[in-house]
């Protein structure tokens, strides 16, 4: 009986988050550099956000991880954000609900990675060993290459590459173009095969 009681509770939280004041002056705060402006957003709806996430999400844990990165990029992105309305709940929400399936791709690839190796025959020649051993040399080292560039270029590198999303997909989750988006990728694309063949 809990169980129904507490979903009831939670609706009844994300139902009233709606009734929520004015985030405008709020946020041009935030735009101003003032960061207790979010502590205050996120006070104000970190509830209604970590609640979305959780029930999109398989563990505690990746709600809020979820929850935080929908508030670090309403931090980062403030200044681009267009309200509709008076309230930043509806972008939080749109934002984390994103930030979820990302986070339900990744869980999905990683089971059917684990899945694959699991399968696998365990026994592995010298040669499949010291193939693997390269690969992953390589991969550290792609990973110290992205590292260091710009995180809009990490931000697509990350959607595009790592997570599998299309162009237009990666486009609308970093509020820029379909060919910026492209552009960024290739130049990224051909930074790591310079890198690399030094």
């Amino acid at each position: 009986m809990a169980e129904p009681a507490r979903a009831s509770r939670d609706r009844q939280d994300l139902a009233s988050a709606a009734h929520v004041d004015d985030d405008v002056p709020l946020m041009r705060r935030l735009r101003d550099g003032d960061d207790t402006a979010l502590s205050e957003l996120h006070d104000r709806h970190v509830r209604a956000v970590y609640l979305l996430a959780r029930s999109k999400v398989d563990s505690a844990s990746d709600a809020e991880e979820v929850t935080q990165d929908a508030f670090l990029l309403l931090w980062r992105k403030c200044r681009r954000i267009d309200l509709t309305g008076t309230s930043c709940l509806p972008w939080l929400l749109t934002t984390a609900n994103y930030l979820a399936l990302n986070v339900q791709r990744a869980s999905r690839r990683l089971t059917q990675r684990v899945t694959t190796a699991l399968s696998a025959d365990d026994l592995t020649s010298p040669r499949e060993v010291d193939a693997e051993a390269a690969r992953n040399m390589e991969l550290e080292q792609v990973g110290r290459i992205v590292a260091a560039l710009p995180q809009i270029d990490q931000d697509v590198f990350r959607l595009c590459v790592i997570e599998g999303l299309s162009y237009k997909q990666a486009a609308y989750q970093l509020r820029t173009s379909h060919s910026a988006v492209r552009n960024r990728l290739s130049r990224v694309r051909g930074a790591l095969r310079k890198q690399i063949d030094q």
